[in-house]
């Protein structure tokens, strides 16, 4: 009985391990297995117009031709005051009154009657020469001193004494006034300062590094950092400073604001530099990925992706240079899953590429379509 049951028990193991051995596959059917199929997108190889920018940021400011500063060539006191900084002004807009202190009055009455007696003085002269009563070195000393005196009020008036009402000379935005009512300002300190809506810059800051690459004339598009609803306005790089900012490392950068443009002095701008522009072979910016020191990307050829080690020209917002003589025009390049692939994996272009792809030649061919009579 013992000796059926040890019988039955190797019998049935034997079984088993036949089940599994003829069971399992083999090698060659190992081999034969399904290998993952990576889901990608493509573009094509485009011969496209590649361009570098540069992105600035800077403020509206007067430019260095368009800074007005105003001073008065005497002791004066303001009287009233007509506006504070940030006014925008008009040619003959009233500033402030100003009336020279007594001591600067008392030199300008002085200066008139000097003048006034010189005059008198010097038509006496003549007067007496033509008698013979003078003589000629008599005249030509009243006529000097006449001269004189009339230089010297004429000075005076130059430096706006006998005008109380001091008045805009253009339109512009004041930036600069600290003066109040009754205050005294002495002479030949600024009074106020005006940007002249003419002669508006953006200064922009760059790096020092990026000198090399952004010249004067190139093309500058220019957006408000803070009003959205103003325009963006296209403008020219003006001047390159040729120096560093020993504080921030920068370096200053000025482009010209039209004339008539709603730019306020002091707004923050951010400003698009076009440092290069050309037409090559490109490929969309998911296209190309690093590897080690080089740069690489994925064609697809029969259904499988092929590596390419690649050389990056240009680089614009959206678009890359492309240098290599593994890859051509109308190449289909992977530009999502790319991460993925590795060099001879199966790939599968996404449905939903297909469709789009599928689209646009329906599109195409329905315009062919429709031109043909």
């Amino acid at each position: 009985m013992k000796r059926r049951i040890i019988v039955t028990s190797v019998i049935g193991v034997l079984c088993v391990v036949a089940f599994i051995i003829f069971k399992r596959p083999s090698a060659s059917q190992a081999e034969e297995a399904p290998k993952p199929v990576a889901q990608i997108q493509v573009a094509k190889l485009q011969s496209q117009a590649i361009t570098q920018t540069l992105t600035a940021y800077g403020v509206v400011e007067a430019a260095p031709l368009g800074a007005r500063t105003f001073s008065l060539g005497y002791d004066s006191v303001v009287k009233a005051v007509g506006i504070s900084v940030g006014s925008h002004v008009l040619v003959g807009d009233l500033i402030l009154e100003v009336s020279p202190t007594p001591d600067a009055q008392i030199l300008f009455d002085t200066a008139k009657t000097d003048s006034e007696l010189a005059d008198k003085a010097f038509v006496t002269t003549k007067e007496r020469y033509s008698l013979h009563l003078a003589t000629r070195q008599d005249l030509l000393t009243a006529e000097q001193a006449a001269r004189d005196a009339k230089i010297k009020l004429k000075n005076y008036l130059s430096r706006g004494m006998g005008t109380s009402r001091i008045v805009a000379t253009e339109d512009g935005v004041i930036t600069k006034f600290e003066w109040q009512s009754g205050a005294t300002i002495p002479a030949g300190t600024p009074v106020f300062q005006l940007s002249a809506a003419s002669h508006l810059d953006a200064h922009l800051t760059i790096e020092a590094s990026d000198t090399s690459v952004v010249k004067v004339g190139e093309s500058v598009i220019i957006n408000s950092v803070s009003r959205s609803q103003v325009d963006s306005i296209t403008s020219e790089v003006r001047f390159v400073a040729s120096s560093v900012d020993l504080v921030t490392g920068a370096t200053d950068v000025r482009t010209t604001l039209p004339v008539g443009s709603v730019w306020l002095p002091g707004e923050h701008v951010r400003a698009i530099i076009e440092v290069a522009k050309k037409t090559a072979l490109a490929a969309p910016r998911s296209a190309v990925l690093p590897d080690d020191d080089q740069q690489v990307l994925y064609t697809v050829k029969e259904g499988k992706a092929v590596k390419h080690t690649i050389q990056v020209g240009l680089m614009g917002d959206d678009l890359i240079e492309v240098i290599s003589k593994d890859v051509k025009l109308g190449d289909d390049v992977v530009i999502v899953g790319n991460y993925e692939l590795e060099d001879g994996m199966a790939v599968e272009v996404s449905s939903d590429k297909k469709s789009e792809e599928t689209k646009a030649t329906e599109g195409a061919k329905d315009k062919a379509e429709a031109k043909t009579p």
